[in-house]
């Protein structure tokens, strides 16, 4: 009992220290022009958030291998297979709709090559905080005494809610950011590494700036006909789900997998 009240303290200690990081952040981001404010605030993140893993790893006397930050020779080919699937994801959402009819995707005007490669940055370094501060050092941790499961659905529920902390609205996080924390979370423990889940989380987040989501300007631009529009928007959500659910069933049977061929 002792021991699993330690590990939650430190994991609460350590989510603490990420919340205090990001409103900190605020500072060096209200320094620099507004366009790079949300990339200096991205990497202060990773950077901070990494570091304190460091820290918190080094004095448990573990490994960054531990919890998922190890560097080998997989890493890189797990961060492209994430980027693949990232886009799948996306693009099967997209696809649904365009199949159902109502929905077009046509060429943008105004496509900004160099912003598209900055948001990209961007997009790499915020999941990089994130998946640092949700799924790397609390859930691998947790897992170590709760199981598989219940270190995901913490991570993912607490992953939630700082987004709530940051103002973001109810219905978008329960039927947006907690799913896809859930998938990242399931992803981490089946690839074994933070590699595919944070290059997973910024391809989805680029395919949306791509088609014009978000304030995005890139080459794409989804167009939705009027009359369609109210069944568009009663259907997204349900939609959305099923595919986070269908990749989180994918994953946790790749998980299943794996761990059934090393116990063999």
């Amino acid at each position: 009992m002792t021991e699993y009240r330690t590990l939650i303290v430190r994991v609460t200690i350590f989510w603490a220290g990420y919340i205090a990081i990001l409103l900190l952040g605020s500072f060096p981001r209200n320094m620099v022009p507004t366009q790079w404010a949300q990339a200096v605030w991205a990497v202060w993140g990773a950077v901070l958030v990494f570091a304190m893993t460091v820290v918190f790893v080094r004095y448990e006397g573990r490994d960054l291998h531990d919890v998922g930050l190890g560097f080998d020779g997989a890493t890189i080919p797990k961060f492209a297979l994430g980027l693949l699937a990232g886009a799948a994801v996306y693009a099967t959402t997209l696809a649904v709709f365009v199949v159902a009819g109502g929905v077009r995707v046509v060429r943008a005007a105004g496509f900004d090559a160099a912003a598209m490669t900055f948001a990209a940055g961007t997009f790499v370094a915020s999941a990089c905080m994130e998946g640092f501060g949700f799924r790397g050092y609390p859930q691998h941790t947790l897992q170590r005494s709760f199981g598989a499961w219940p270190a995901v659905i913490t991570a993912a529920a607490f992953f939630a809610l700082s987004h709530v902390a940051f103002g973001w609205p109810w219905n978008q996080v329960l039927l947006g950011v907690l799913p896809n924390g859930v998938l990242f979370g399931m992803v981490t423990l089946a690839s074994r590494g933070l590699a595919m889940p944070v290059a997973l989380h910024a391809a989805i987040n680029m395919a949306q700036w791509s088609f014009g989501e978000d304030g995005g300007r890139g080459p794409w631009k989804i167009v939705v006909d009027p009359a369609a529009l109210p069944r568009v928007q009663a259907s997204a959500p349900i939609t959305a789900l099923v595919v986070y659910a269908l990749g989180i069933l994918a994953a946790w049977l790749w998980y299943r997998s794996r761990r059934y061929a090393t116990n063999r």
